[in-house]
């Protein structure tokens, strides 16, 4: 039985890490009986020796969103034929339009499934939530079985496909810290140091945390410190809050893009502030909770569930809510309650999701 993984989407960041879950879960599954092939973009996967799988990469699918839907829509089909595929698991949002083969669908673009609207004018964004978010919707009537990542996304892609709630399942990204990662200390110097890991997409909402950090310092004196991952010139939004820290001369450090064991470490000496707009998931909130550290984040529906349970978990909608926090965090009566997780929703694993997959194609043969 030979089983094809589409993934040409996934290069960095939570894609290609859940990419890594779903190849480290299954690999040891079916290793005589069932033949893994891999098809990536840019993607660097790494493949055992005894390992019943192969790996064959696409990289020009990742020019732009136009070349993925030409490959997806055209390609995929032909590879499906030439390699004889017995079923399909797509991780491109959409599913591939090949003919009578079971297909599993994994669904991460929260984008179509909100209620915020973006306008035409940000054209990138507009196009995945109308565009690219039909294909989406179509796809996941068709589809076998649909895998999303959290309830919330279950829940809304029902409602606006219609799609019976027992073709879903929630697989909840999980991340493994290393053992010598030290735990969040809130210490006076970590309480009043804030970080926010997030791209400059402007759904980030870099602005509102900038604007907050500022009205901060401006009521208290200046020793507070704001660390981001974005270097302030990607884009016109990031470049007027550069622009305006500078102004104000207030202790900001855009560092740009930092390693992962960075990232980990700064977790456990700072505030993690999280307000974006639109997540699916959110990462960095899962690595935030791994580390202990207390988190302030924005207040929406996918913030409350993966914090849900967790002790040290705060809610902002407005800048005022958001500087109501940063000064009580950093007040000798604000309480640290461990960075514990006193609730823990269990979700599907990709193993038991790939057994229930295969079981249902042998059922029908």
């Amino acid at each position: 039985m030979k089983i094809i993984v589409f993934n040409t989407a996934a290069d960095s960041s939570g894609a290609l890490a859940e990419l890594e879950r779903f190849h480290d879960e299954t690999a040891r599954m079916f290793v005589q009986n069932i033949h893994w092939i891999y098809i990536l973009g840019k993607a660097q996967l790494k493949i055992k020796e005894n390992e019943n799988a192969e790996i064959i990469q696409f990289s020009w699918t990742k020019r732009n969103w136009l070349y993925r839907l030409v490959f997806d829509y055209f390609v995929s089909n032909q590879i499906a034929k030439r390699l004889k595929a017995d079923a399909i698991i797509s991780f491109q949002n959409i599913a591939l339009p090949i003919r009578k083969k079971p297909q599993l669908l994994y669904v991460q673009l929260c984008f179509p499934f909100i209620n915020h609207r973006f306008r035409i004018i940000k054209p990138k964004l507009w196009i995945y939530q109308n565009i690219i978010g039909l294909f989406i919707k179509r796809s996941i009537k068709k589809a076998n079985s649909i895998v999303v990542q959290t309830e919330w996304m279950k829940q809304a892609c029902i409602k606006a496909t219609n799609a019976p709630g027992s073709n879903f399942k929630v697989v909840t990204p999980t991340i493994e810290t290393p053992i010598s990662e030290n735990r969040f200390s809130p210490t006076d110097d970590h309480r009043r140091t804030f970080f926010f890991p997030a791209t400059a997409m402007l759904y980030k909402n870099h602005r509102l945390l900038i604007n907050a950090f500022a009205d901060l310092v401006h009521q208290k004196s200046n020793n507070y410190r704001l660390i981001l991952t974005i270097k302030g010139n990607e884009n016109r939004a990031s470049r007027l809050c550069k622009i305006m820290a500078l102004k104000l001369g207030l202790d900001v450090d855009f560092r740009g893009t930092i390693p992962r064991a960075e990232v980990l470490s700064l977790y456990s000496k700072s505030i993690l502030v999280f307000p974006s707009l639109l997540e699916t998931v959110g990462l960095p909130l899962i690595e935030g909770m791994a580390i202990g550290t207390i988190i302030f984040a924005y207040d929406a529906e996918y913030s409350r569930e993966v914090l849900s349970g967790y002790s040290d978990a705060y809610f902002f909608k407005t800048k005022e809510e958001l500087i109501s926090l940063m000064l009580a965090v950093s007040s000798d009566n604000f309480k640290y309650h461990g960075g514990l997780k006193i609730e823990q929703k269990k979700t599907e694993t990709w193993e038991n999701i790939i057994n229930d997959f295969v079981n249902e194609f042998d059922s029908q043969k």
